[in-house]
């Protein structure tokens, strides 16, 4: 395969990168870069011996002059100004293959990549609302779930990060909200037991799935359920 003819800052950048691929133990890979207010970018992955991909660095100062120098030369030619610039690398054959968006098209892809996710979550959060039980948990249940959680059972996960929805029982009073590593963001206080569990009577997997929320990540993310109140009660019935 012939390869195409390059100018001189192109050139010079086809050996920097082979440098830099090769000091990686990578036979290729891809550079990429963008242009940003005040800085340039850089984003490079090598296909490394091992057949992992791997991050490739450092950009020394003289690659990022030559990448900085590239950029402007393809902006000059590129009417609406350049969104990236993508530099494939394979060092078997040798290939380098160069590839450019324009901001234009890069703001369509966006707005094409936002518009399939938000009628992927619309589909969603329908899918649940049609299959989540809205099925009340009922007052011997609630019951129950406050005596598991007065005897000093939580009501939560406690693994790192978010883990989703839970109950705790703080100075004499429920509570409920979200629970981050085990720790508990109360966002209902219930004045006592009756309160709690009239509330807990009349909610379902349904209502406590975060449906609401505008945050997809959310829904249905380890809220509560009937299943996990059951669990919680059978732990307490069993001590």
């Amino acid at each position: 395969m012939n390869q195409p003819s390059f100018t001189p800052t192109q050139a010079r950048l086809n050996d920097a990168l082979t440098q830099l691929f090769t000091d990686s133990e990578c036979w290729g890979g891809y550079f990429r870069m963008e242009a940003t207010p005040g800085e340039v970018r850089y984003d490079a992955r090598g296909h490394h011996q091992s057949g992992k991909d791997i991050v490739v660095y450092p950009f020394t100062l003289p690659q990022q002059a030559l990448l900085q120098t590239l950029l402007r030369q393809y902006a000059d030619e590129t009417p609406g100004g350049i969104g990236f610039l993508t530099i494939q690398v394979d060092l078997r054959r040798p290939l380098f293959a160069y590839h450019s968006t324009t901001v234009a098209e890069e703001a369509q892809g966006a707005a094409a990549e936002a518009a399939a996710r938000a009628q992927h979550n619309q589909q969603h959060r329908k899918h649940l609302r049609q299959t989540l039980s809205p099925a009340p948990y009922g007052p011997a249940l609630a019951a129950q779930v406050a005596e598991a959680l007065a005897q000093g059972h939580w009501f939560n996960y406690g693994h790192p990060a978010y883990c989703g929805m839970g109950f705790d029982l703080v100075d004499g009073r429920f509570r409920y909200g979200r629970v981050w590593e085990g720790g508990l963001e109360p966002e209902r206080v219930f004045v006592d037991k009756n309160d709690f569990t009239a509330w807990l009577a009349q909610q379902s997997d349904l209502s406590l799935a975060l449906l609401e929320s505008e945050d997809p990540l959310l829904w249905h993310n380890q809220t509560v359920t009937r299943a996990r109140l059951l669990e919680l009660v059978g732990k307490a019935t069993t001590l």
